[in-house]
């Protein structure tokens, strides 16, 4: 049993929520991706209830033209499969001024790193923050669960890629 003392709340929730989501993934490892990724997600709602949650699971695949994350607790090639995980603290939660939809735009291409880029650039260009830009390519078996409001939750299904964003 690990011993945590003297951190913040957020620090502490942060090292354990990761600690469960890959202990959690290895009991589990035999269930299909949907199935995972909703077990996971309810049991970090019911242990974490002042945070919002995004697991997204998906084929092991590698390279950046493939799959790209840029933010929060990612763990590729694990007991048979790619996790993302994006937690959002509730008190943190607003409506964004404008839609992620809006933002986001469209996407093109088929590289997942350049669309990240691209989205990363569209959100700094309206002086907006994102807690999470995850992309894959398509075809792929992926499946993602959330537990946040819809403001603040987007998964976009383009021609090549599916793109899911957390943000303020």
């Amino acid at each position: 049993m690990k011993l945590y003392t003297s951190l913040s709340l957020p620090f502490l929730i942060d090292t354990l929520f990761k600690d469960d989501v890959l202990n959690f993934a290895k009991e589990n490892r035999h269930l299909s991706h949907s199935r995972l990724s909703s077990l996971i997600g309810k049991r970090l709602d019911a242990a974490y209830p002042e945070s919002f949650w995004v697991v997204t699971i998906y084929d092991p695949v590698s390279g950046l033209d493939n799959h790209a994350v840029y933010g929060y607790f990612h763990k590729f090639r694990y007991q048979g499969v790619n996790l993302v995980v994006t937690r959002y603290p509730k008190e943190r939660a607003y409506r964004p001024k404008v839609s992620l939809a809006t933002i986001i735009g469209t996407e093109n291409g088929d590289h997942a790193r350049k669309a990240v880029e691209s989205i990363i650039k569209k959100f700094r260009a309206r002086g907006q923050s994102w807690y999470c830009i995850h992309a894959v390519r398509k075809p792929i078996n992926l499946n993602s669960q959330s537990y946040i409001t819809a403001a603040n939750y987007q998964w976009i299904e383009f021609k090549h890629l599916v793109v899911i964003v957390v943000a303020p």
